[in-house]
């Protein structure tokens, strides 16, 4: 990845999915009932962008502790 396209791709969706982090955050410390936070979350109109790049870097984080594990386990790197 150059320059450009860290400062035209991948910031700006990284941005996003830090403030979305945030508000999910902030949602969950002030409201106890589910249904309050399912409404919060409708109302924050996050960008598409930003909640693909969230489960993008979810499954990136499980491959990579799935990875891990399989080399502790079998001392070596399989995948």
């Amino acid at each position: 990845m150059n320059t450009l396209e860290y400062n035209q791709e991948f910031y700006p969706k990284y941005s996003g999915a830090v403030c979305m982090l945030g508000s999910i955050e902030n949602t969950l410390s002030k409201c106890k009932d589910p249904e309050d936070v399912r409404y919060q979350f409708s109302c924050s109109g996050w960008s598409k962008e930003s909640i693909a790049f969230l489960k993008e870097a979810v499954e990136a984080y499980k491959n990579e502790t799935v990875r891990k594990a399989i080399k502790e386990t079998v001392g070596c790197d399989l995948i």
